[in-house]
């Protein structure tokens, strides 16, 4: 990359346009495709984040927590209103406005949180105390989606 190209893409401001956060699924076929595989990711992050919380990089959790309650958010979009949410913004806002659970949009919006917070920390690896891993687990990530879980099957 030429030091134009660069000063142009990473130096100047730049406007952005960004897309609709949700689509409606049409199809049955697709939101159960979809649904399903939204269940998945949720359950592998879900993996993830217990296998990670207990190795010696424990604070990865907080970042494959998030995505593990993002992924469960969609499934129930799809699963309730055929809305296939594509960002963690317009989960909150379906979780708080549509389904009016102001509280499971405060679990995940504190999940982000945390997410960001332990993405762009200068130096996890000096990190000492794992007990907010836990704390997360227990307080957020496993009570977010058990709560998920009883919306989704309400749904059928």
């Amino acid at each position: 990359m030429t030091n134009e190209e660069f000063n142009k893409k990473c130096l100047e401001e730049q406007q952005i346009t960004i897309k609709a956060g949700v689509k409606i699924i049409e199809s049955d076929r697709d939101r159960d495709a979809l649904f399903t595989g939204a269940i998945n990711n949720s359950d592998y992050f879900l993996k993830g984040t217990e296998t990670i919380a207990k190795s010696d990089a424990p604070y990865l959790a907080f970042i494959l927590g998030f995505f593990a309650m993002e992924h469960r958010a969609y499934a129930l979009a799809l699963k309730a209103d055929n809305y296939k949410i594509e960002n963690h913004f317009c989960a909150q806002i379906y979780l708080s406005r549509i389904i009016g659970r102001k509280d499971l949009a405060k679990h995940l919006s504190a999940a982000w949180n945390s997410r960001i917070g332990y993405n762009y920390r200068m130096d996890l690896s000096t990190q000492s105390d794992v007990k907010d891993v836990n704390i997360f687990m227990e307080k957020t990530l496993r009570p977010f989606i058990s709560e998920i879980n009883k919306l989704i099957e309400k749904e059928g």
